[in-house]
This record gives C-alpha cells, sequence and structure tokens, in this order.
C-alpha cells in the first residue's frame, strides 16, 4: 500500500470548546461544522489544512449528555508507520503558532559507495512525503 494523501485525521479532545480557539485563532483554522453523533458516544468539530479534514472528537454519554473521557495516553506528537519504515511525525510547536512535520526514511545500504545514490533516493522520497501532504 502507498501512502498518497492523508484524507481524514481524527485528533480526541476533552472540550471542543476549549480547544477550537487554539486551532481557530492561533492556527487561522476554520471550523465548518459541529455534529452530535451519538451512535459514536461523540461530539466532532471539523477544520480543513488544505484537503485534509481534521475532527475533533468530544466523547459523550448519550444517555445524559455528559462529557466523557476518552482513555488514551495524552500526547502531543502524531505519528504513521509505512509498511516500508517511514515515519511521519507531526506536533505543534512549543513556542511558536506552527505545526512541525518531522520524516523518517530507511534504505538499505549494500556499499559505500552507494551511500550518495541511496541518500539522493531518500531526500526524494521525503520531498514527495512533503507534496502529498502539501506542505510545499
Amino acid at each position: 500500500m502507498e501512502l498518497t494523501h492523508i484524507e481524514h485525521l481524527g485528533i480526541a479532545v476533552k472540550s471542543i470548546e476549549a480547544c477550537l480557539p487554539y486551532y481557530e485563532e492561533v492556527l487561522g483554522l476554520k471550523c465548518y461544522n459541529i455534529e452530535e453523533v451519538p451512535a459514536q458516544k461523540v461530539r466532532t468539530a471539523f477544520l480543513k489544512i488544505g484537503q485534509t479534514k481534521i475532527e475533533l472528537l468530544e466523547s459523550t454519554d448519550v444517555r445524559t449528555g455528559a462529557k466523557t473521557p476518552i482513555e488514551e495516553e495524552a500526547s502531543n506528537v502524531l505519528q504513521w508507520f509505512a509498511a516500508d519504515g517511514t515515519v511521519v511525525s507531526v506536533r505543534p510547536s512549543g513556542t511558536e503558532p506552527k505545526i512541525k512535520f518531522y520524516f523518517g526514511v530507511r534504505a538499505e545500504l549494500e556499499s559505500v559507495a552507494d551511500f550518495d545514490r541511496v541518500e539522493a533516493g531518500l531526500d526524494a522520497k521525503i520531498e514527495t512525503i512533503k507534496k502529498e501532504l502539501k506542505l510545499v
């Protein structure tokens, strides 16, 4: 399977109201829809970066409407792992209003003589990922 793009990204949040100002005022995104999804026991808010939809998910109790925590480890890093060993990591900057992307790529180096060719191939792979994510 080849990664061609990210269509949709879900992020669990404790409170949509508490985190929306960050996404809208700091990152400059616009929330275009908020809806309840009783079958999944969540309330969702949708934003977009380019063609990628971001869905903020707030867990709710369908019987009472009360917010309930989503029990996951807290982390400010999202990571994707591809079958070929490629890793894409995304996190907010700790000091600036932007999102940082990190790429890890791998290839076998059978001979030191192949280093320049292999490195060029890995650089090209990173550039392809950046283009697919519309980062350049």
